[in-house]
Parts: structure tokens; C-alpha cells; sequence
């Protein structure tokens, strides 16, 4: 009897034994099933945000609000106020989160089980982000750019009314006009730009995700004016003409971009205001409103004030030798005693003062009297030494041969 019931329980071992390792190997065969599941999910996932699988995320999007800074927005999806301080520090460096701006995009990436934000990513441009990071143990803030393929373009025109409507019409945008009148800023006076002028350019342009975001560098042009030619050829950050001189000089041409003499230097001129002969020692340039004004060259700001006739007006001291002044501002936006850069925005187009509309006066001052700036032979920067020049016509002749194969457009 006793034999009976060994023999009986061991069986039953057996049965139970055999049992467990065929249900060891079906869990097994599962979990190796749900891994391969994984596996593939994390393959197949093509929702990516700044290099992040998104997939395993509940992605929000939304725009800053008027008013708000990174403490506020983070808090308002739940983020702990010491997770926020400690973003902020994390961000020195490499963001100043006081430069967030309304009506920008961000993304928040919560966690789909526990709801918690992960990311929060600010889109600061098309291509540039900022990434606060709190999947982590602990916090990073780090930025991300997205690729940026660079292609080199070639496009040409003739002008009939203005350089935008050409370069338009040339199939390019129209920061093509802002880029070629800074490439020849120091040589052509954009406001005497003529009908039948014409231009060609080899240019770069920027792709993005396959949509086009922008124009990049210049890298040669020709531009006709009044039936003169002006060459530019890109070369170690800086544009030269075909000789290798360089086309930035100490002085801008003018004041106001795209704008038009309205009045010019004349020590006869009939004032529009006074009706009498008054010496019009400047050269004025008609604008709307608001339009901003730049320095011509760097310098100091030594007078930025208001008279009667002169409205809000601002001077600069650019050396012991050159000074210009800028009349009839709406507004003014540099102090007394401001350094300013070149190109530097210092007030904006009004008709403060004795004025008939819209306009900046420049007046120039060369060893203490008033110029026509038109008319001077202003000093260039520092020209390239023997060696530099010869590697400059290798340059040189590369892109010439690419941009001959432009040719001019025909004129409408």
C-alpha cells in the first residue's frame, strides 16, 4: 500500500515537474514575443521631435503666451518648482530662458504612464531648439538644430521698378534684394538704382526637412548700374571686387535703405518751408515712417537731441576727420555717448522739425565742414597682401566660370 502511494506521488512530481517546464517555456516563448513586439515598435516609430522617439510621449503643442516666462509655463503642466529652478541653472550657458518670446512655439512630452513632462522644447527658429530635459535622473538643457542642406543656386534679372520686384520675378525671394544691396552697400547708392540695371548672382540656398527656410552666403554677383559694372566674389568671410580690392569701406552710400533722394545737396536751395534761398547742406531721403536709420560707418554718438528746425535728430563722430548727422527722426534709439557699429539702427524715419513729410536729412562733415558725402573719395579697408591675392584669383576664377554659365534675364 505504501508503495502504492510513492509510486503515486512521484508520478504526480513528474506530471507537476513537466507542467511547469512546459508553461516555463510558453512564458518564455511570450516574453520573448513581447520583446520582439519592442523590438519593432521602437524600429518602426517615425514621430520624432528634436531627436526624440516621441512615440512612448502624449506630444503638446502650443505657443508662449504674452507675459510668461519658463517658471510659469512648466508650472502650469504640473513641473515642481525646484525641477524649474534647476532647469534654470542647468541653462546657463547654454540659453538665457529670459530671452523665451511671446508666440513662439514649444512642445511639452509628458509620459504616458506616470503623465509626467519629460521635455519641454522651445523652437527658438525653423531650425534651431532648446531642450529641457527632465526624463533623467536629474535635469540637463541642451539645443538642438535641425540638418540644414546647403545647394548652390544661380539666378539673374533686369530691374523696371525696384531690385525686390526683380529678384522676385526672378523666381528668388525677396531677402535676395536685402542680400545683394549689403554685398554692394559700400559701392551703389540703392536709391539711384536705375530701370534696365541688372544683375546676376551664385548664391546659397538653405533646405530644410526638403522645404526651402532661406538664402545663405553670396558667393559671386554682378550687378550693372547706370551702365557700369560692379563685380563681388566671396573670399575668407569678406567680398571683393575682380581685382581683389575690397568692397567694404569706412562709409555706407546711404543712410536708409531701398528709400530715394528726395532732395539733393545744394548750397542754392530754395527752401520748401521759408520760401527763401537757403544753402540745403545735406542730401535728403524720402521714406515712410518709421523706416531705420543706420549709422554709415562706426562711431561715437555725441549729440542725440531735438531743435526746432532740425527735429529729433542724431550726430556721430566716426574719427578726427568724418562726422555725419541724421535729422527728422520720429524717434530716436541711441544716447549720448553710445558706441555704435556700422549698420546699427540709431533712430527712425519721422518729419520732426521743419519738414514736408517723411525724410532723413544726412548731413556730412569732413575736417569741420559740411560735404556732399556723393561726391567724396571715402577710405577703403586694408587691401589683401601678395600672397593672399593670388590665392584670391583661384577663387576668384572658380566662380566667375560658375557664374558665367548665368545668363542675364530678359528685360520684360
Amino acid at each position: 500500500m505504501k508503495k502504492v502511494q510513492i509510486l503515486a506521488l512521484v508520478a504526480a512530481c513528474i506530471v507537476g515537474i513537466a507542467a511547469l517546464v512546459l508553461n516555463t517555456s510558453k512564458t518564455g516563448e511570450e516574453t520573448s514575443v513581447s520583446k520582439e513586439s519592442v523590438a519593432i515598435q521602437a524600429v518602426t516609430c517615425q514621430h520624432m521631435v528634436c531627436n526624440i522617439e516621441a512615440c512612448d510621449y502624449e506630444v503638446e503643442e502650443g505657443v508662449i503666451p504674452n507675459n510668461s516666462f519658463l517658471s510659469t509655463i512648466l508650472q502650469g503642466y504640473g513641473v515642481a518648482y525646484k525641477t524649474v529652478i534647476n532647469l534654470v541653472e542647468k541653462s546657463k550657458g547654454v540659453f538665457d530662458v529670459k530671452k523665451i518670446r511671446s508666440k513662439q512655439p514649444y512642445y511639452v512630452l509628458k509620459n504616458k504612464e506616470n503623465q509626467e513632462v519629460d521635455y519641454f522644447i522651445y523652437k527658438q527658429n525653423t531650425t534651431d531648439f532648446v531642450v529641457f530635459d527632465m526624463a533623467k535622473k536629474g535635469t540637463t538643457v541642451y539645443t538642438y538644430e535641425k540638418p540644414v542642406v546647403i545647394n548652390e543656386k544661380a539666378g539673374s534679372g533686369v530691374i523696371v521698378s525696384s531690385l525686390y520686384e526683380a529678384v522676385e520675378e526672378a523666381g528668388m525671394t525677396s531677402s535676395m534684394a536685402i542680400e545683394l544691396a549689403g554685398v554692394f552697400a559700400w559701392q551703389i547708392d540703392f536709391t539711384r538704382v536705375q530701370p534696365g540695371d541688372e544683375f546676376k548672382v551664385l548664391y546659397e540656398e538653405r533646405i530644410c526637412e526638403g522645404e526651402l527656410i532661406g538664402t545663405g552666403n553670396v558667393q559671386s554677383a554682378i550687378l550693372t548700374n547706370s551702365g557700369k559694372e560692379f563685380h563681388a566674389y566671396l573670399f575668407n568671410g569678406g567680398y571683393y571686387d575682380e581685382n581683389g580690392k575690397p568692397l567694404e569701406s569706412m562709409f555706407l552710400k546711404s543712410p536708409v535703405e531701398f528709400s530715394r533722394i528726395s532732395s539733393k545737396f545744394n548750397k542754392r536751395r530754395r527752401h520748401p518751408i521759408k520760401k527763401r534761398i537757403i544753402p540745403h547742406l545735406g542730401t535728403d531721403y524720402a521714406a515712410p515712417k518709421g523706416t531705420p536709420i543706420i549709422a554709415v560707418a562706426d562711431g561715437v554718438v555725441t549729440k542725440s537731441s531735438y531743435t526746432g528746425g532740425n527735429g529729433k535728430y542724431v550726430k556721430l563722430k566716426h574719427s578726427s576727420i568724418y562726422e555725419t548727422q541724421y535729422l527728422h527722426m520720429s524717434k530716436r534709439g541711441v544716447k549720448v555717448g553710445e558706441h555704435v557699429k556700422q549698420g546699427e539702427v540709431i533712430g527712425y524715419v519721422g518729419s520732426t522739425g521743419l519738414a514736408t513729410g517723411p525724410h532723413v536729412c544726412f548731413r556730412f562733415w569732413k575736417n569741420g565742414v559740411q560735404v556732399n558725402h556723393l561726391r567724396q573719395d571715402l577710405p577703403a579697408a586694408d587691401p589683401l597682401d601678395e600672397a593672399t591675392l593670388s590665392l584670391f584669383h583661384v577663387e576668384r576664377k572658380d566662380l566667375r566660370i560658375r557664374l558665367d554659365k548665368t545668363i542675364f534675364s530678359p528685360e520684360l
